[in-house]
């Protein structure tokens, strides 16, 4: 039984807001053993995001010659990830990466010393890497590890992208190869731009996720929200007036990726769900 710990703030100053997150980042990089290679992209805004201006780019061994580009489509739900998963048929990768897949593709095949940028238009946002060289020779170096046969993923409390690799390398925690248990859910700090006056913080756990029926919500808060999405956007679910501990029915969902959205009056959270029968 896997459970996902959301916290929450909760501002006792009426004039602390929240701020929106601006674009998408990459939130998780896998480079496994054999086909095991992926890549995870995280909308942190509160809005469903076209993903029809988006597209990556990797650069062999960091030079500035595009190698490789995947061309992101659909709606990409707030709260949710983009994910991308190597291609190769002949040896394909892990059940656990094509399971989740939204993408299987080229712009994968990485090895540890390619860069990846991440562009909304013309506009480069994210980076994995440092495209224009130098070489890095069989790795870019990451915190306490590197991203050859290491599974990245980005810091909770990281935002948005960074064109630049020396203040993005200290921006993941470092995991071995073949670790996918984080991938295709990642999980962010609430945004915030104010100065956070006696702020009280309690913890939200959801659990069984994956369900196949019923999703069990504890809480140290009660009179909130719960709206859970589709990846089009659409409420499939609402609740009001939740207390401390609910359980909720989910059975009538079909097999898929669901966004479940918190709201205590102060602000709203949201996760991701898998439904899985």
């Amino acid at each position: 039984m896997k459970k996902i710990l959301l916290s929450i703030s909760v501002f006792v100053s009426a004039s602390v807001g929240f701020s929106q997150c601006t674009d998408l980042f990459f939130s998780e990089y896998v480079e496994g053993s054999g086909q095991n290679k992926a890549l995870e992209v995280y909308n942190p805004t509160p809005n469903p995001v076209d993903l029809s201006t988006y597209h990556i780019y990797r650069y062999l061994n960091g030079g500035t010659a595009v190698n490789d580009t995947l061309y992101m489509t659909g709606m990409l739900a707030s709260g949710a990830t983009y994910n991308i998963v190597n291609s190769d048929t002949a040896t394909p990768p892990s059940a656990s990466l094509l399971s989740v897949a939204d993408t299987l593709h080229t712009v994968t095949f990485f090895n540890g010393d390619d860069a990846l940028g991440l562009y909304n238009g013309t506009t480069l946002i994210d980076i994995i890497g440092n495209v224009g060289g130098p070489d890095p020779g069989t790795e870019w170096l990451v915190d306490t590890g590197s991203t050859k046969e290491n599974t990245l993923v980005r810091m909770p409390n990281i935002f948005g992208g960074t064109t630049n690799w020396t203040v993005g390398a200290t921006q993941w925690i470092v995991y071995g190869q073949n670790y996918f248990a984080d991938f295709g859910i990642h999980t962010m700090n609430p945004c915030s731009t104010a100065t956070v006056i006696n702020e009280l913080e309690f913890e939200i756990s959801l659990y069984p996720n994956p369900t196949s029926g019923f999703l069990n919500i504890n809480s140290e808060a009660d009179n909130y929200s719960l709206q859970i999405f589709d990846l089009t956007g659409k409420i499939v679910i609402n609740r009001t007036s939740l207390s401390e501990t609910t359980q909720i029915d989910v059975s009538i969902l079909t097999d898929g990726i669901y966004m479940i959205k918190l709201n205590n009056g102060s602000h709203h959270l949201t996760k991701k769900i898998i439904i899985k029968k």
